[in-house]
């Protein structure tokens, strides 16, 4: 239900001047200021942008993200972030690529030290049984097929969470 204010300040001569405004190239902001001193009442800047594009005009000035694009281009180096003004790190291989290059090792069967990836049939119980790969149960070729490795991002988030949880 619109009320009868709303009627009132959108009369068509508010409406014809807005067109004008638009027209002329003003922002939306100096817009509601020229309409408010010429008809005695209050138009906001919100007002008449939902005006415009009601009546399907369009303001002609820089949208906000081209302004804020200009703005991020001639920022004060003082201004910038930290992270910014780093140094990219190289990407440093993989040690898991490398784990993954080596042979794989032939399997020795049931063995109480060494690897436990599986070969073939449960039953058989043919395991690996090279040498373990730091306090894991694989050798190193094998814990890098069963691991996943953890983006650095990722790795921060869970150290965090980590910290976070060990305080308890």
């Amino acid at each position: 239900m619109e009320s009868n204010l709303f009627t009132l300040k959108w009369s068509p001569a508010a409406k014809d001047k807005l067109a004008e405004l638009v027209e002329a190239g003003l922002t939306g902001g100096q817009i509601s200021r020229q309409l408010s001193s010429d008809f005695g009442v209050h138009f906001s800047r919100n007002s008449v942008i939902s005006q415009i594009v009601r009546s399907g005009l369009q303001l002609k000035g820089q949208s906000r993200r081209q302004i804020g694009e200009q703005r991020a281009r001639v920022a004060s180096p003082l201004l910038t972030s930290k992270k910014s003004l780093a140094k990219p790190r190289p990407i440093e291989p993989s040690p898991r690529a490398d784990m993954l290059a080596q042979p794989e090792p032939a399997p020795q069967g049931d063995v109480d030290h060494g690897c436990r990836w599986m070969h073939g049939d449960p039953l058989d119980r043919n395991f690996c049984g090279a040498d373990r790969y730091k306090l894991t149960r694989y050798c190193s070729h094998h814990y890098a097929r069963a691991t996943v490795e953890t983006p650095p991002a990722k790795t921060k988030a869970l150290d965090k969470w980590a910290r976070y949880l060990s305080r308890k």
